[in-house]
């Protein structure tokens, strides 16, 4: 006979997959019990058993974060998503809500990319949400894809100083035809110039997209690779890509 009335209990991080950001992790404290004290080893036994979760009480503050966002532009984004809606469309959701999740104490930068580079919003304090929304909500497909261009303008908007995370968020369908191209030579720019701290994530979207690519980059930039395939997947993108910068804490 044994004693199960604490089966077991064990305090973990709530995001252990956001390994470069632990310090930002809330703690929880997770306690199993079964629905009787004592159980005999030598007869099965068919039961309850209770799971609670409880988080520490506790001010959390996050690391703050500077975000530049690199949307593609270009007129193979006027395709659609598995959902229905263009490329664009759901880059721009997707954008949007990456905005929505910032504070004063974060930075933001966007710039577009198709044949042309545009820095569409220099870094500005994360607070300033409206102009940043109406910028976003203006985007129209335009032609060719520089992605590389559009990378490279990236990190020229990276502010060394910024003592938080400095995160690349690549947002395409990774049909680069303009500029450097090809899965090998792109994942070689990104292994020369994303570095000093800064870390590259890649959004791929659309039916179409080069999820290779696009993945290949993400791990030569020590970031994460996400396909998106419409609308819906937006909020779950959000738990993982975000999870360590965002304050949340583990549901049921």
């Amino acid at each position: 006979m044994f004693d199960c009335r604490e089966l077991y209990s064990q305090t973990l991080p709530a995001n252990d997959t956001a390994t470069h950001m632990e310090r930002m992790c809330i703690m929880l404290q997770i306690v199993a019990q079964l629905d009787r004290k004592k159980i005999s080893r030598d007869k099965d036994y068919e039961g309850h058993l209770m799971v609670s979760i409880k988080a520490e009480d506790r001010d959390f503050q996050r690391t703050p974060v500077e975000a530049i966002l690199i949307l593609d532009v270009s007129g193979s984004m006027a395709g659609q998503t598995g959902g229905g809606q263009s490329k664009l469309e759901a880059v721009k959701l997707t954008a949007t809500k990456l905005v929505k999740n910032l504070t004063e104490k974060d930075e933001v930068a966007i710039v577009t990319f198709s044949s042309h580079i545009e820095v569409l919003q220099a870094r500005i304090n994360g607070a300033n949400k409206e102009a940043i929304y109406r910028a976003i909500a203006a985007l129209r497909p335009l032609d060719s894809t520089n992605l590389s261009g559009g990378l490279l303008e990236g990190l020229k908007q990276v502010n060394k100083e910024f003592s938080g995370v400095k995160r690349i968020m690549l947002l395409s369908d990774g049909q680069a035809n303009a500029g450097v191209f090809g899965r090998e030579n792109l994942v070689n720019l990104v292994k020369e110039q994303v570095k000093d701290g800064v870390t590259l994530s890649t959004f791929a979207f659309g039916n179409d997209a080069d999820q290779e690519t696009m993945a290949d980059m993400a791990k030569a930039g020590q970031g994460n690779f996400y396909y998106i395939k419409d609308g819906k997947d937006v909020d779950d993108v959000f738990a993982r890509e975000l999870g360590g910068i965002v304050n949340c804490l583990a549901q049921n």
